[in-house]
């Protein structure tokens, strides 16, 4: 009873990234990368880093405390460049800030504002049959549990977006509102992701303003392209 310790000599295995689910805003397909046949995930962080570099924001739940904790051990662990996450949003935290719920775990968040849930995570079990008995169904029902969470993640994100101040990033080809098309779009405020200076517009048109039109990369010759 209480709590419960585990000294380090009784760690059978060092903790390793199974794998990692993610998804652009722009596209309905999920990627999923995995360790290899040895169990290694060295080549699963490569191809998860240039991914990282090439995405103009990246939206987690618990991000911050968790998911980027253990990419950045992994990475350090292999020798691997090191990873900045300075344009993540971690949308758990201006949830916690802005609402009052019973719970902030990522299954009741979603159930409570009436989006798709998560799926049993199967427990200890699925992760034995998946590191000790090398079970690829269990392999491929841990991949369906991380993949139905990229989805969580992004219908949660769509469906508070507006009452947490969020900006989208979707590439829109004219500069107009993302959600009614409308030209009627104000200046409200810079702000910077690392090195990129962004610039936030708000639509006259739709919902009395409250609508966070897109925004636009600022550079020295003027407004670079919209994004909603």
């Amino acid at each position: 009873t209480g709590d419960q310790y585990v000294g380090t000599d009784n760690i059978l295995k060092e903790a390793k990234i199974i794998m990692v689910s993610y998804k652009f805003s722009n596209s309905d397909k999920i990627t999923t990368l995995k360790w290899d046949g040895k169990q290694d995930d060295k080549k699963l962080l490569k191809a998860f880093s240039k991914m990282v570099n090439k995405a103009d924001e990246l939206i987690a739940y618990n991000g911050a405390n968790f998911d980027c904790r253990w990419i950045n051990t992994r990475i350090a662990k292999h020798k691997l460049p090191p990873l900045s996450f300075h344009h993540l949003n971690d949308i758990m935290k201006p949830i916690k800030a802005k609402f009052r719920l019973q719970s902030y775990k990522l299954d009741y968040v979603a159930r409570f504002f009436g989006v798709i849930g998560k799926l049993p995570t199967g427990g200890n079990k699925l992760w034995l049959q998946v590191w000790r008995d090398k079970n690829k169904d269990a392999l491929n029902q841990m991949q369906q549990y991380c993949e139905r969470d990229v989805v969580v993640l992004e219908q949660i994100y769509n469906r508070l977006c507006n009452h947490l101040q969020q900006t989208k990033f979707k590439e829109l080809e004219d500069k107009c509102c993302r959600h009614c098309g409308g030209e009627a779009i104000v200046p409200a405020g810079d702000y910077r992701r690392g090195q990129t200076l962004f610039r936030r517009f708000r639509c006259l048109s739709c919902h009395d303003g409250a609508h966070y039109a897109g925004v636009a990369r600022v550079n020295k010759k003027g407004l670079g392209k919209m994004n909603g």
